[in-house]
């Protein structure tokens, strides 16, 4: 972030819970970046860190996407500030809002002090998800569709891995120099990143494949196979990613269900 000065990271943790990347687009009618967890003293913080970094007004909040570590705050720091609450028009809403706020679609353009962002729709991870590109700076906002480490997981209830996969390559079209994503560090190698990703999500499959091949029929079994060095924790995660690739390999008719266990169709 230090060739950005008008863009802050806000870097938002809650009760142990990941940390989560917020950011600040500063100058008259600031834009914010995700809203964080929405508990009091994570709102707090957030208005305390706008105060800090001289952002006497705020425009907008926009929302990657609709979960908790994302959105949890923007309907109060909207409240409270009386800045704008902008929402991926294909996520869906669980409560009923009395900000000020709007659905905001592919293609749309805000303003921010930096220039136009413009939305760009990237469904994988969530049906609705949404990056932001700022392409008088060459910077990507990427929510959960490219996290700085590791992968970001992808499956039911509400995610594709065949739209993600889509999503990506349309990212990595966009030639952006530096993504600052919703989780870790920033980077600055997008194109190469992003290949990255790509690369790992195929490799995943495959190895999908040659579990089903040798045998592993649940979800479990390929989880044990496939994910064998995972630490507990983070199996319901790898779970639902697993169920992900599965189901779009069920679409492309590729493996077959019968119940809970998925069966590798033979390749003519």
């Amino acid at each position: 972030m230090e060739d950005d000065k008008e863009i802050v990271l806000i870097r938002l943790s809650a009760k142990g819970r990941p940390e989560v990347n917020l950011y600040l687009i500063r100058g008259e009618g600031g834009v914010l970046v995700d809203g964080g967890y929405g508990d009091r003293e994570s709102v707090d913080f957030v208005l305390q860190s706008l105060r800090d970094h001289g952002q006497v007004d705020l425009s907008a909040v926009v929302v990657t996407h609709c979960h908790p570590d994302h959105f949890g705050g923007a309907p109060e720091i909207s409240r409270r500030t009386g800045a704008e609450l902008l929402i991926p028009a294909g996520e869906t809403l669980e409560e009923k809002l009395s900000t000020k706020w709007r659905r905001v679609e592919e293609g749309e353009r805000i303003n921010s002090p930096l220039g136009e962002l413009i939305v760009v729709h990237t469904p994988g991870h969530t049906s609705g998800h949404i990056c932001l590109y700022l392409p008088s700076r060459g910077v990507l906002f990427t929510g959960d569709t490219v996290v700085g480490e590791g992968t970001t997981w992808v499956g039911p209830p509400d995610g594709d891995m065949k739209a993600y996969l889509h999503s990506l390559e349309r990212l990595k079209e966009l030639s952006a120099r530096l993504i600052l994503p919703g989780h870790g560090p920033p980077i600055k190698d997008p194109s190469s990143w992003i290949e990255q990703l790509i690369r790992h999500r195929l490799m995943r499959e495959r190895q999908i494949l040659a579990a089903l091949e040798e045998g592993m029929a649940t979800v479990e079994e390929i989880v044990n196979r496939v994910y064998s060095d995972l630490v507990p924790h983070l199996r319901p995660l790898a779970s639902l990613t697993v169920r992900g690739h599965l189901e779009k390999l069920l679409r492309e008719g590729r493996v077959t269900q019968r119940g809970e266990r998925w069966v590798r169709r033979e390749e003519r």
